[in-house]
């Protein structure tokens, strides 16, 4: 009776925590005056970013992401002048870190953890969440660390294969005094760095601790003679510097600040990449086909495209220099169906998005004329077209059971592979391939949880349950309490 008596007691302790819990990390209304995540993007002043930029913003609205959205610009006082920038996100100018005259190095990677070594100190966001993005991404939900499982020491970011080669002789050169990892949530058992890559959700105390790391380790490693071949970059040279070495010294950098990640697996997604759910966000940094139509796609045939320029524009080329970038070919061109149609869909999505905005900033500033009309009209009802596509598609897809989509699935789960190497498992080889020849993932039930999307248990999941489970046992125990008098007296006359 002693442990009955203590439930209703406990059980306030545990709503209490809850309640605590929410309010210290969930996602707050968007009235709210301080939200609980700050999406920031780093570019430098190139015109080559801010099509990316408008692009990026107007997906950012659209999906509803909270909280504020800014772009770090790492500019030299001589680029700024006269440098158009879009009005499109708040922009906070940064120095630009790009030519490190000490170790005679010209890496525009290194703007993205110095920049934002600058914001924290100049701007103190007063969110408690920072999610860091690259231009090249185009929102389709909101992300939140909520939704990702984020936590103070636990940042999230999506698992990266590129990254598989870097945990063996290089992080021991680098990282050697940080303890091994005896868990999969970001790789493979002992690992000392973690292998993830992307966006990237973490708490800004974390971040303030890991950017200046991140910065150091991102130069170190570029003046390691043996950093590129260690990383198995294909074109690495004896004493050629890493390319990948922002990337590699964000992990580095991590794990010298003692952050763990849970590695995210279904939220970002590239186009022509097969996939088994619903991404958040699409990243674009490669070029790709869209299924087997001839509509291709790479953001470098755009390095040079004017965002601002009103009509008149040349579309006929075949990668136009101004308004809109190539628009892709009608829906109903494409044969596929099920999750090959998504994958041909979200292929072609990219560029859609990219025109819609481009036509929202236009219809704002041109004067009217009849091709902004005619070619803006034509993109927005793609862009209406593809939203009802996908939308009937993904209910569809909401139906269709996970299964192993090639014979020797199970047996690569049993043999470990789901741990060794989740990125063939989960996206069919590279994720971040061109091109997808034959899916090898969507293993059904096989996988260990810790690899599966949403597999894993926040705290607060972990209440949620705690608090249900005790509110039904409370409401046994007051059941009982009323009936047992009842059922006593019942006995008692019943007796002869």
């Amino acid at each position: 009776m002693v442990a009955w008596s203590a439930l209703p007691a406990a059980l306030l302790v545990l709503i209490a925590l809850r309640v605590h819990l929410q309010f210290a990390t969930a996602e707050t209304p968007s009235n709210a005056s301080v939200a609980v995540v700050h999406t920031v993007i780093t570019t430098e002043c190139l015109q080559f970013y801010e099509w990316q930029v408008i692009g990026l913003a107007y997906s950012w609205r659209r999906a509803g992401q909270p909280g504020p959205l800014t772009r770090l610009l790492s500019c030299t006082t001589e680029n700024l002048q006269g440098y158009r920038a879009t009005d499109a996100v708040a922009t906070v100018v940064v120095p630009n870190l790009r030519y490190n005259i000490a170790l005679d190095d010209n890496y525009g990677p290194y703007n993205r953890p110095g920049a934002l070594v600058t914001w924290l100190q100049v701007a103190q966001p007063e969110e408690p969440y920072v999610l860091i993005l690259d231009a090249d991404i185009l929102f389709r939900k909101a992300l939140t660390p909520m939704s990702l499982g984020a936590e103070p020491g636990w940042p999230v970011a999506p698992f990266s294969a590129d990254l598989r080669n870097v945990d063996a002789k290089l992080a021991e050169r680098h990282i050697s005094k940080v303890p091994q990892r005896n868990n999969t949530l970001a790789g493979p058992r002992m690992r000392r760095a973690d292998l993830v890559g992307g966006f990237i959700m973490v708490h800004k105390d974390d971040l303030a601790q890991l950017a200046p790391m991140w910065l150091q380790s991102t130069a170190v490693l570029r003046m390691d003679p043996e950093a590129a071949l260690l990383a198995g970059e294909t074109s690495g040279r004896a004493g050629q510097r890493a390319i990948a070495a922002e990337a590699i010294g964000y992990t580095f950098g991590a794990a010298a600040a003692g952050l763990q990640h849970r590695a995210d697996f279904g939220s970002i997604a590239m186009p022509a990449n097969l996939l088994a759910g619903d991404p958040a966000v699409l990243h674009y940094p490669k070029w790709w086909q869209a299924g087997e139509s001839s509509f291709w796609f790479w953001k470098m045939w755009y390095a040079r495209f004017d965002a601002f320029a009103c009509p008149p524009w040349d579309l006929a080329r075949p990668h136009p220099r101004s308004g809109l970038v190539a628009r892709p070919p009608p829906l109903s061109t494409l044969s596929s169906r099920g999750y090959y149609r998504q994958r041909d869909l979200l292929s072609l999505e990219p560029a859609v998005r990219l025109n819609a905005a481009l036509c929202e900033r236009h219809r704002r500033f041109c004067p009217a004329s009849a091709q902004l009309v005619r070619e803006c009209t034509k993109a927005e009802r793609m862009e209406a077209a593809l939203d009802e596509e996908l939308e009937a598609l993904e209910a569809e897809l909401a139906r269709t059971p996970c299964e192993d989509t090639h014979e020797l699935c199970k047996e690569w789960a049993k043999a470990g592979e789901c741990v060794q190497n989740p990125g063939f498992m989960r996206y069919g080889g590279n994720p971040s391939a061109v091109s997808l020849r034959r899916p090898q993932r969507r293993v059904s039930g096989d996988c260990p949880a810790a690899f599966r999307v949403l597999g894993f248990l926040s705290l607060a999941a972990i209440l949620d349950v705690t608090v249900w489970l005790g509110a039904v046992l409370l409401g046994a125990l007051v059941a009982w309490q009323h009936l047992r008098p009842a059922l006593a007296k019942r006995r008692i006359e019943s007796r002869p």
